[in-house]
């Protein structure tokens, strides 16, 4: 049984400038209606979060629950696949439902995350043309995208399509010139990508329709991307400036950057029942995809004269070695779930809720290059759940009137690995609702999760030529780069304990909603990415790095790897409030005469009490709050998102912004006092759109056109790390942390 907050019916009538023609609107409630709710989003606040699409409002409450995703469902259902509802526009949502983690197990999620549950209008119709522009204020960089989207919703039965361009022209170091002077300019880095040029294209479609008393939801997703981007060198051809006019060798090189181009397909089919079969509510999925992605490399044909062939352009490859990477995935899974009602007991009814599902994958993965290699292989995965909710005091218990509401619930899993062996896991909890409005619970959950198959099991490619930053001497270095899978990874296993305190109360025109929760957890064996390095993590994992004789950094070995523990510990909370300002009347009424301004506003704090890893067994800590490894944000010990948005008659407003606290390092191992100063990060985007009506030829029709205009980074604001003499270290330069900086924004859909 799921206690919380009674599940009201959306109930709610579109302004007049939705920016939509077609929607007739009706209250109803969601099939399988879920308790828990913690948080929800009315039509009305959801209009003022000026999304686009409903990909786009699920980024914005990501953002909000502190960067966390969500398990999503849909009208209370979980379906095979929900990709292609990403691109339909968020007027078709009647209400959004956060749940609490409690009620992941109900749908046959793990209690790691939240439940989102998007409320379709029973009725809603719209086909839509979109245009949009990102353009830095520096220059360079733009990108633009184009869409075509369609939806018609009749009750149970629902078509969505959609088709999108996307382009990016891409940033270089000579776009960048003024963010980096000094240590970070080297002859190379001009003519190094900072940020890749793309086109991507991408089909999606949805189809759900009644068989009987069943509900079935086809879904089906296409998208083909392209990058290319310039980040290695090797010497120029013998004849083409290596050579001087006495014959000698010259002092000075040429030098060629190397295009590594990878472009990616993706194919992906779900497909959904669900329905009831006396007290059971089922739901049965098939998945199917298929991934393949190629990357191959071209000599560019600018040239790069006049360099110094001492120092670290010694390492220069004598020779262009090109790159041939083609690596092919599949997957094909089922799932069944069901939830039933047990017992009948005093304080409700005993539930429980089961899961089995099966998967199959291959991967192929080649690498042509310099070191040939081939990788082939299989995996099943196999994973039964079974859950439990238990109530145990309520309004049929004696002093159930006194005490509210006490739940108990368990879950047990067990995923078996065709080439890795069982994995069990479980979650405990109990909730007490002492009132309607407010609940505390009190989890316990064990997760063990071997590795992906690509991860283990990709093709190892050495690629030589990358230009990186030497963090532990400062200096810029080609290096080979070793890359692909890594066949010693080892299963994560994860202890987790999570007190949670929540709230949800309307108060006048004012809803309320409040949540914070203390996290600890213990993580055996986490998997560590070589991403951008500090000197630290240098000296932590030195395996990692090989160097010559003479000390200069060679090779960096960037596959993921195993650690041997980290604990966190992390009290987060959340403020939620919705309301309406100016209704003259109140309720549905004032606005409907569009003549009311309704408000939403959102403050996340997260505050890490303790993040700490062993490199390995035996090994000291390290304090991730004061050392960060990656060599740029760590983990910071406070991180706030505040968003505030409004709407009014056809306007809607966002104003947004974040800050996260800054670190001090202190290099004990360094020949002279040395430290490194992360500064505190702070940052605001602020956005409006206005719909605009178009009258159609068409009596009593309009084709409203909506536009938007967002300035992303508004005080074009850059993290900043400083060492102990003020200097910018060349690894921290602006240009390589962020190089786009202040974005504006423009969009426009017009209802077709």
């Amino acid at each position: 049984m799921s206690i919380g907050c009674a599940s009201a019916q959306a109930q709610e009538v579109p302004p007049p400038s939705s920016g939509h023609s077609d929607i007739i609107v009706t209250g109803r409630r969601p099939p399988n209606a879920p308790g828990s709710v913690e948080d929800r989003y009315a039509a009305d606040s959801i209009r003022t979060l000026g999304a686009m699409t409903i990909g786009e409002v699920i980024e914005r409450l990501e953002r909000r629950n502190g960067g966390r995703p969500f398990s999503i469902i849909v009208n209370g259902r979980r379906l095979a696949d929900i990709s292609d509802l990403r691109d339909v526009p968020p007027e078709a949502l009647a209400e959004i439902q956060i749940l609490s983690n409690r009620s992941a197990g109900n749908y046959g999620f793990t209690p790691e995350n939240k439940v989102l549950n998007l409320v379709l209008k029973p009725r809603f119709a719209s086909t839509t043309a979109d245009l949009g522009v990102r353009l830095p204020t520096e220059g360079g960089g733009d990108d633009v995208t184009a869409a075509l989207r369609h939806i018609k919703i009749d009750q149970e039965r629902r078509f969505n399509a959609s088709v999108s361009l996307q382009g990016n022209t891409g940033l270089d170091g000579r776009d960048r010139i003024a963010l980096l002077e000094g240590g970070a300019n080297d002859a190379l880095t001009p003519y190094r990508t900072l940020l890749p040029s793309s086109r991507a294209a991408s089909l999606t479609g949805g189809l759900a329709l009644p068989l009987g008393s069943t509900s079935v939801t086809i879904s089906a997703a296409l998208s083909d991307s392209l990058s290319r981007q310039l980040a290695r060198f090797t010497l120029a051809e013998p004849g083409e400036g290596n050579v001087g006019t006495d014959g000698n060798a010259a002092q000075s090189i040429t030098a060629r950057g190397v295009i590594d181009a990878s472009r990616t397909r993706f194919y992906q089919i779900g497909l959904s029942a669900s329905g009831a079969l006396k007290r059971i509510t089922w739901t049965g999925e098939l998945t199917g995809s298929v991934t393949v992605s190629r990357t191959g490399s071209q000599l560019s044909r600018r040239e790069i004269p006049g360099l110094s062939a001492d120092g670290d352009l010694a390492a220069l490859p004598g020779s262009y070695v090109p790159l041939a990477i083609s690596s092919s995935s599949g997957t094909l899974g089922a799932a069944l779930s069901a939830n039933a009602p047990l017992v009948s007991l005093p304080a409700g009814d005993l539930t429980a809720n089961m899961r089995l599902s099966g998967s199959l994958q291959r991967l192929v993965s080649t690498n042509g290059g310099g070191q040939p290699s081939r990788q082939v292989a299989g995996q099943g995965r196999y994973r039964g759940h079974l859950g439990f909710d238990v109530p145990v005091v309520g309004p049929g218990v004696p002093l159930g009137g006194f005490l509210g509401r006490v739940a108990l619930s368990a879950s047990v899993d067990s995923e078996w690995v065709s080439s890795a062996g069982r994995y069990p896991s479980y979650d405990a909890s109990v909730e007490w609702q002492p009132a309607d409005f407010l609940s505390f619970s009190l989890g316990r959950s064990r997760a063990e999760t071997p590795p992906v198959l690509n991860r283990s099991r990709d093709a190892v490619v050495y690629t030589p030529g990358v230009l990186v930053v030497d963090t532990l001497t400062g200096d810029y270095v080609l290096v080979t780069r070793i890359s692909g899978g890594e066949t010693r990874l080892r299963a994560v296993s994860e202890d987790m304990s999570t007190l949670r305190l929540s709230l949800s109360k309307a108060v006048g025109p004012t809803n309320i909603s409040a949540t914070t929760e203390y996290i600890s957890s213990r993580i055996a064996n986490p998997v560590v990415y070589t991403g951008y390095a500090s000197a630290l993590f240098q000296r932590v994992f030195p395996g990692r790095f090989i160097r010559d004789g003479a000390g200069q950094l060679v090779s960096i070995d960037v596959r993921p790897f195993n650690a041997s523990e980290e604990r966190r510990n992390i009290l987060k909370s959340n403020l939620h409030l919705t309301g309406i300002v100016g209704a003259t009347g109140g309720g549905a009424p004032a606005l409907a005469d569009n003549r009311a301004i309704t408000w939403d506003f959102s403050v996340t704090h997260e505050w890490t009490l303790q993040d700490t890893l062993s490199p390995s067994a035996g090994a000291a800590g390290i304090d991730l709050l004061k050392t960060p490894l990656d060599g740029v944000q760590g983990t910071p010990r406070h991180r706030i998102n505040i968003e505030v948005d409004a709407s009014y008659r056809a306007f809607t407003f966002q104003l947004g912004a974040r800050w996260r606290s800054g670190a001090r390092v202190e290099d004990i191992s360094a020949l002279a006092p040395y430290s490194i100063r992360y500064a505190a990060f702070g940052t605001a985007d602020a956005g409006m759109s206005w719909t605009l009506p178009q009258k159609d030829s068409k009596p009593g029709h309009s084709k409203p056109l909506r536009l938007w205009l967002t300035v992303e980074n508004l005080l074009d604001k850059r993290f900043s790390v400083r060492d102990s003499n003020g200097q910018v270290p060349a690894a921290f330069s602006p240009a390589f942390l962020d190089p786009t900086g202040r974005v504006i924004v423009i969009r426009a859909s017009r209802a077709l």
